[in-house]
């Protein structure tokens, strides 16, 4: 009865009702093989999927599928390495190395390139082709055919030659050994190698000679040695200098032509150190240059720590006193803030302006340590300039920096420069002011009328001319007066290129002309400001050349620094004849 039972269960078994008895176990493998096959998947479908997810079927089937994909790929792979046939090319041993295995960038090196033939035929016609990188500079090659290659023969092929190329980047050689080979048909084969090298260093040797220590507003003297290690001539070497923003470059050159096999040479340039703190780093990067092509060498480098300025300048001006044609007077506060004694102390003014003359120097022999004071520095402005001395035309600045040059004694004795901040005053403006009298005008168009020269007792007129220019900001309140001397009279006639025309008073005898504005005239745009008006002069016996007019003056405010502007002009003598 117990086996009778055992094989019911065996028969009704699944994944959670299993017989316990080898005979039950028996019989569900022989009648459900599939569903024993199942056992495992439904086993760990309960465990891990039923209950725990929403669409715990349709998850776990994903879950199966990206399974046996992996398994596929996986045979696969085995299958294709098991039996996949070889190449005939994969019997052919074919490699590239360098010697020396640093390459150094501008030497000569080795490239070394080895064969072996470990296939059963031989290898007929063979040839090394080579690809070499840009500017490679081939000496050598050695043994430069191969012909044939025997069954296990092998061999080597040197190759020398100068690489070039950015030390620390990358060149490449490309090399192929083509062949024939086959007993009762040629057929052609291949095999081919790449190498690629990095050099490490430059056969151009440098060093970079700079102070260890820089005091700002100095001129810097630097110089880059150079020389040629290699046993071959370079092409030319450009230097890149990547200046500190705080440095202003002013001479120097940094193309060096062909240098040849140990020779050694400098390149020198100067420049102005600025207003820096800390300290300043400059770097240079050589290259080889072959056309547009360059090669980047090993770069130079040089950090110095900045010195601060032992002497302090600030300035100011008296603006009254900047006025074309007169001494400014720019008042200078100094103090030594350093430990040590400044000596030969010079003082001046840096002003920039087309008016600037010339600038006094104050000198003094020694500024102690902390000690402060105050020096008067003069400039002479010039009356008036042309138009082709400036591209600025109105409301024009005086541009001004204290300048000290003394003897600074630390580590060693040396010239230093101290610089204070630049300040920009307003100029007064210049006038020119013209006056005159023709009879003609400059084409020989009569204009006056009566005897010439003038004649007793018979009256001769003239035109007086007054012209304004070379003003280079507005004028207000603008006004010119003259008198007229005995036997003159203002006949009325008269031209005036702006405002009222010219008022006579006869009680005063005195011309006047007005005018509320008259707009900057050194502009080669602008127009000058002309006033025309006839007189006319009767001599005497005792006086043939009388005055025509006399104490002529003008007088006017500069509407942009509020300063007042005169200025006149010498008696007209009726001595002109034109």
């Amino acid at each position: 009865m117990a086996l009778k039972e055992e094989i019911k269960k065996g028969i009704a078994c699944d994944s959670v009702n299993k017989p316990d008895s080898a005979v039950g176990r028996a019989v569900c493998i022989s009648v459900h093989p599939g569903k024993m096959f199942l056992f495992p998947f439904l086993h760990w479908f309960n465990t891990r999927y039923k209950e725990r997810y929403k669409f715990a079927r349709l998850i776990f089937s994903i879950d199966l599928f990206l399974v046996g994909i992996a398994v596929a790929l996986a045979i696969v792979a085995i299958i294709g390495f098991l039996f996949v046939p070889k190449r005939f090319e994969d019997g052919i041993v074919f490699e590239t190395s360098v010697a020396p295995t640093e390459v150094i960038s501008g030497s000569p090196s080795t490239l070394v390139i080895r064969y072996t033939n470990k296939t059963k035929e031989e290898l007929r016609n063979a040839k090394v082709e080579i690809k070499y990188p840009k500017y490679f500079l081939l000496q050598e090659t050695s043994p430069e055919e191969i012909g044939t290659i025997l069954v296990g023969g092998s061999g080597t092929i040197h190759i020398k030659g100068t690489m070039f190329g950015d030390v620390g980047g990358e060149q490449t050689f490309q090399t192929r050994l083509s062949f024939v080979h086959g007993e009762k048909f040629d057929m052609f084969g291949e095999k081919t190698d790449t190498y690629i090298f990095s050099p490490s260093s430059s056969a151009l040797s440098l060093s970079l000679e700079l102070p260890d220590k820089m005091i700002a507003y100095q001129p810097i003297e630097g110089i880059i040695h150079y020389k040629n290690t290699s046993e071959i001539d370079f092409p030319t070497i450009t230097i890149k200098p990547v200046w500190p923003k705080e440095f202003v470059f002013t001479k120097g050159y940094f193309d060096v032509p062909t240098v040849k096999s140990g020779e050694q040479g400098e390149v020198k340039f100067e420049g102005v150190l600025q207003n820096a703190q800390d300290e300043i780093t400059f770097i240079f990067e050589p290259s080889f240059t072959f056309g547009k092509d360059k090669y980047k060498q090993e770069t130079l480098q040089h950090t110095a720590p900045i010195i601060p300025l032992p002497l302090t300048l600030h300035h100011s001006v008296e603006k009254q006193t900047v006025r074309p044609g007169e001494n400014v007077i720019f008042i200078v506060e100094y103090e030594n803030i350093s430990d040590v004694d400044l000596t030969n102390v010079s003082f001046t003014i840096d002003a920039q302006s087309p008016f600037i003359k010339k600038s006094s120097v104050v000198s003094m022999k020694k500024i102690a340590p902390k000690e402060t004071g105050i020096v008067e520095i003069t400039t002479t402005l010039r009356k008036t300039i042309a138009q082709s001395e400036t591209k600025e035309y109105e409301n024009l600045k005086i541009s001004s920096r204290p300048t000290a040059t003394y003897i600074m004694k630390e580590e060693v004795e040396s010239v230093v420069t101290s610089k204070g901040t630049t300040i920009e005053s307003p100029l007064t403006t210049p006038i020119i002011f013209d006056s005159f009298a023709r009879y003609t005008t400059a084409t020989g168009d009569q204009i006056g009328r009566g005897p010439v020269p003038p004649q007793p007792d018979k009256e001769t007129t003239y035109w007086i001319f007054w012209h304004i220019s070379g003003t280079t900001n507005e004028l207000s309140n603008v006004e010119i007066t003259a008198t007229l001397p005995a036997n003159v009279r203002f006949t009325g006639r008269q031209t005036v290129s702006q405002n009222k025309g010219v008022e006579y008073d006869p009680n005063t005898r005195e011309v006047r002309w007005k005018s509320a504005s008259v707009p900057p005239t050194l502009s080669p745009t602008s127009k000058i400001v002309g006033v025309a008006f006839e007189l006319g002069v009767t001599p005497t016996v005792d006086n043939l050349t009388p005055e025509l007019l006399g104490q002529i003056q003008l007088n006017a405010t500069d509407s942009w620094t509020g300063a007042f502007v005169g200025a006149s002009t010498n008696d007209i003598a009726a001595l002109l004849t034109k």
